[in-house]
Parts: C-alpha cells; sequence; structure tokens
C-alpha cells in the first residue's frame, strides 16, 4: 500500500524511463527515508 502510494506520487512520465529494478531499489530507498522521517518526527513531538 505505502509503495502504492508512493508511486502515485510520482508522474507516470518519470516512472516510464524507469527500468523494474530502478523502480524496487528507488522504493527501497524511500521506505528507508520514510522510517527515518517517521523516527525523526516522533523524537520532536
Amino acid at each position: 500500500a505505502f509503495i502504492e502510494k508512493w508511486i502515485n506520487n510520482y508522474p507516470k512520465k518519470y516512472l516510464d524511463y524507469k527500468s523494474p529494478r530502478e523502480d524496487f531499489w528507488m522504493a527501497n530507498l524511500n521506505l528507508k527515508f520514510s522510517k527515518m522521517e517517521i523516527i525523526f518526527i516522533k523524537r520532536f513531538q
């Protein structure tokens, strides 16, 4: 569900230029950043 949301945030044109491997890598990277953001937000509440 999260990755679907992430993909939907990008223009279709941008996704069309990426290979499935790059999509997977970017989704993985984005998941790591989202976890860091959650930790960061919790710390400063």
